[in-house]
């Protein structure tokens, strides 16, 4: 609740010391309460990871989790621990810090799932959503929750081959869909770049990337769009001043 106070700037119930203590003790819906007890959003997640025996130098598979229930104790027929599982907001992947006689080259690939199989989870009010903070987990427009946003699906993969500790080449695929019931006729993107980051001497740097990307959203476009950017940035680092 404090992290959904402060990212709107103090917009919302008072930061009271009843709402302080409600947010860590209370079990009842945040509904039930009045503004100055109010304890705000409240939700429950796991982490998992897990380093595989026979591959623990080059292989690691992680999972988070976000149940976004509001009333815990609320456990009736709708609401059990089964149904509870079918309700989460789920991001897994794995790690490859180095791929098998390519000890220069990682790995590293992700999928998310923010669009859960039940009634609730429609028109955006469910992950990332509260009756009272419609915009959960952003700050001043900005995304700050997971990159796939509300009732969402996606992946994504990146590869780096190190040339030396800070010279590098890197490879990035990402694709994304948005739910029709919650962004009218659904969002889909997809995209690809490169990146190269290189040390020209000991205090000056280059990066150069570019990247293509394709999306698909009819409420702002009729048909399929297609873009290129590219960026190049050099960055000094002085050791000394000289004085």
């Amino acid at each position: 609740s404090l992290l959904a106070r402060s990212e709107f700037g103090g917009v919302g119930p008072p930061l009271t010391m009843g709402a302080f203590l409600n947010s860590f003790f209370s079990i009842h819906s945040s509904d039930s309460y009045p503004a100055s007890r109010n304890p705000g959003k409240r939700t429950i997640g796991a982490d998992f990871s897990y380093a595989i025996p026979q591959a623990r130098n080059w292989l690691r598979i992680y999972a988070n989790g976000l149940l976004p229930e509001d009333n815990p104790t609320n456990l009736d027929n709708s609401q059990s621990p089964i149904y509870i599982w079918q309700r989460l907001a789920i991001r897994s992947g794995m790690y490859m810090p180095r791929l098998p006689h390519l000890p220069k080259l990682d790995f590293r690939f992700e999928s998310v799932y923010t669009d859960p199989p039940t009634a609730r989870s429609r028109y955006g009010q469910y992950i990332y959503f509260n009756n009272f903070y419609h915009n959960l987990y952003t700050s001043d427009g900005n995304l700050v929750g997971d990159w796939v946003g509300r009732q969402g699906m996606g992946f994504q993969g990146w590869s780096t081959y190190w040339l030396r500790p800070r010279n590098s080449i890197q490879f990035a695929y990402r694709h994304a869909k948005v739910d029709s019931d919650f962004i009218p006729s659904g969002e889909t993107i997809t995209d690809g770049s490169v990146k190269v980051n290189w040390q020209l001497r000991p205090e000056w740097s280059l990066s150069a990337s570019v990247q293509y990307e394709k999306w698909f959203a009819p409420i702002l476009a009729p048909t399929v769009q297609t873009n290129v950017t590219s960026a190049v940035e050099i960055q000094f680092t002085p050791h000394r001043w000289g004085w």
